[in-house]
């Protein structure tokens, strides 16, 4: 039985951004999320066991915060076989190598209750 298995991914860049400049560096940011959680090949490098993951799907939502600057906040299901881990030190230093936030902190969380039987998606393996 396949089991869906959920992360809260927080990003603070510690950028801030006059009302010009944001849209600009929110895109940036957003295409930088979609690149990394859109390709079942980068998930895979960021999971344990990574031969487990059969489905995954991200949420983002960005926002800018007068003190923290740009953030993204992030939802990432995973689905498989077993209870999948993301490893948040190699998301780190991939987060870190495709973006200029030097300041940047990463939050992870496991969000509880989420372990659940799973639908099959769009990204499911065959």
């Amino acid at each position: 039985m396949a089991q869906l298995t959920s992360y809260y991914i927080g990003i603070l860049t510690n950028n801030t951004y006059t009302p010009d400049t944001y849209e600009a560096a929110a895109g940036k940011l957003l295409t930088t999320l979609h690149t990394i959680f859109s390709t079942q090949a980068t998930v895979e490098t960021l999971t344990k066991p990574s031969s487990a993951l059969r489905q995954f799907h991200t949420e983002v939502e960005m926002s800018h915060d007068e003190h923290l600057g740009l953030v993204a906040r992030c939802v990432i299901d995973l689905t498989g076989e077993q209870r999948i881990q993301l490893d948040k030190a190699k998301l780190s230093s991939l987060l870190k190598a495709s973006t200029d936030y030097p300041k940047m902190k990463i939050e992870k969380r496991a969000v509880e209750g989420v372990v659940m039987p799973a639908t099959p998606g769009t990204n499911e393996r065959p």
